[in-house]
């Protein structure tokens, strides 16, 4: 996996917020201005969920393959509804 994440939205106008960014003028298009937000280390996150999972194993190419299209099933099943029980804590590290 990656070793990090980002959120870009582009604007025809600057659009400053608190924690994000930007805006940087033209980074992404000529005529646009983005910001972005991120967070370090996704994807190592990601790859020590898999090996601490119970079933997970080493994560490579085709088991990430595997839980995207797990995803995909369970958002196609249950749309919006998915995310409504879907509870995530950022707390890895304290």
């Amino acid at each position: 996996a990656g070793t990090s994440s980002c959120v870009m939205a582009m604007s025809p106008d600057p659009q400053p917020f608190a924690g994000v960014w930007g805006p940087y003028y033209g980074a992404a298009l000529p005529t646009l201005w983005l910001s972005e937000g991120g967070q370090s280390a996704t994807g190592a996150l990601l790859d020590h969920i898999i090996r601490w999972h119970g079933a997970g194993g080493e994560p490579n190419t085709a088991m990430h393959a595997r839980i995207a299209s797990r995803v995909a099933e369970l958002r196609a099943a249950e749309g919006a509804a998915l995310a409504a029980r879907l509870h995530v804590l950022p707390d890895f590290h304290g």
